[in-house]
């Protein structure tokens, strides 16, 4: 298969906001000129403008719950997203499927055969976001296994805290990872697929990722994952800036 243009999910801002009961002063008014009570308000506290400010507000604001649906009516009117789902089969193959399911016990040897066979090469300065832990004192690394990134930073976020990995790290990492040479070939789990709504791109193995910065965000609030326990603590938050080829 061929490649994709880059996918903006930013070529309009999102605006993170919050609502509000209208001040006394607010309701007298409209209630003078409308003649009924005035409905809430919604202030915009912030605007993300770019992939680094979604991180970052993602890092501070995890459970912003519109910003989902943000993503997703953006990536609906993306051109080159659109050109991206097109190209892939109209069912998940199997490998892939086992994958995404499993991510742990699936066959090695068919998920990167299919990903070669269907999977296609990613543009220059196309970004995604992968949610881990990147590791001390490295600034290089090769893949030796296949990497799931998204279009999301939300799903990042998730997929760094799930079942109790950033407590047990004691830091929380979201990648922004910048393709920078389009060489390592990538399959996309269309919204149509199961779990389509996680907006999963895997690579297969073997991506070269350079981190070009590491920047603390905040501290945030993470929980164990273990069984009938509220155990939780504070930990720091980073993005850290990749290049992938």
């Amino acid at each position: 298969m061929g490649q994709v243009g880059v996918i903006n999910i930013f070529s309009s801002p999102y605006e993170y906001g919050v609502t509000r009961r209208p001040t006394f002063t607010e309701e007298r008014e409209y209630l003078e000129l409308h003649g009924s009570r005035m409905p809430a308000q919604r202030d915009v506290v912030s605007v993300v403008y770019n992939h680094f400010q979604a991180a970052k507000h993602i890092a501070q604001t995890p459970m912003d719950g519109a910003f989902e649906w943000f993503v997703d009516a953006a990536l609906s009117k993306d051109l080159a997203y659109s050109d991206l789902t097109s190209m892939m089969p109209a069912e998940t193959p199997p490998a892939l499927l086992d994958y995404q399911e499993r991510h742990t016990t699936y066959n090695r040897r068919r998920f990167e055969s299919e990903v070669d066979e269907f999977g296609v090469y990613l543009s220059r300065g196309q970004i995604l976001y992968h949610g881990g832990l990147w590791p001390m004192n490295v600034e290089r690394l090769v893949t030796d296994r296949p990497l799931s990134t998204t279009f999301n930073p939300q799903k990042a976020w998730h997929v760094a805290v799930h079942n109790g990995k950033a407590y047990r790290a004691g830091r929380l990492d979201i990648f922004l990872i910048t393709v920078s040479a389009p060489s390592t070939k990538s399959y996309h789990y269309t919204p149509d697929s199961q779990h389509g709504h996680e907006r999963e791109v895997v690579f297969a193995s073997g991506a070269t990722l350079n981190c070009i910065r590491d920047i603390y965000i905040c501290d945030g609030v993470v929980h164990s994952g273990e069984a009938f326990s509220n155990k939780k603590k504070t930990v720091p938050v980073h993005v850290i800036e990749v290049e992938l080829s």
